[in-house]
């Protein structure tokens, strides 16, 4: 008798455990309710180049549009736009930085200037972020 009413005893414990817990969770719910955690998305937070691609032969000059957008997908205006190249013999990218204009962009020109066949990639960065867009050279 008494191991039946210990097993008892200790089903209604954790029962009684579980609503607790079921309980201080619908308190916690309910009493944040309508409560938003602020975030700030008025800065830069994501940056992206158009296009991701570039195929060029010798002396092509192509445009890259670099876009900075805030946390909430808005443009941001007036954002410093740096771009460099990892292999400048290769390819020429000017101007060097840009501000953003009032639609987030920036603009960019690449002028392919290798002789020889390969790849190179060009980094814009702005606020810390960065982005990519590798240059594929043919000769022609």
């Amino acid at each position: 008798m008494e191991i039946i009413l210990d097993v008892t005893n200790a089903m209604k414990t954790r029962r009684f455990v579980q609503l607790t817990v079921i309980l201080f969770w619908a308190i916690l719910l309910v009493s944040c309710a309508g409560y938003e955690i602020p975030k700030d998305v008025s800065g830069p937070a994501f940056i992206e180049a158009i296009p991701h691609e570039i195929t060029a032969g010798t002396g092509e000059v192509q445009t890259i549009w670099v876009t900075v957008l805030d946390g909430a997908g808005n443009p941001v205006p007036n954002v410093l736009v740096r771009a460099r190249s990892d292999t400048p013999p290769r390819v020429l990218v000017t101007p060097e930085s840009s501000l953003t204009d009032e639609e987030g962009k920036a603009i960019f020109t690449a002028n392919a200037i290798s002789h020889f066949p390969g790849t190179a990639h060009i980094i814009f960065t702005a606020d810390g972020l960065s982005v990519e867009v590798e240059t594929y050279f043919i000769y022609l």
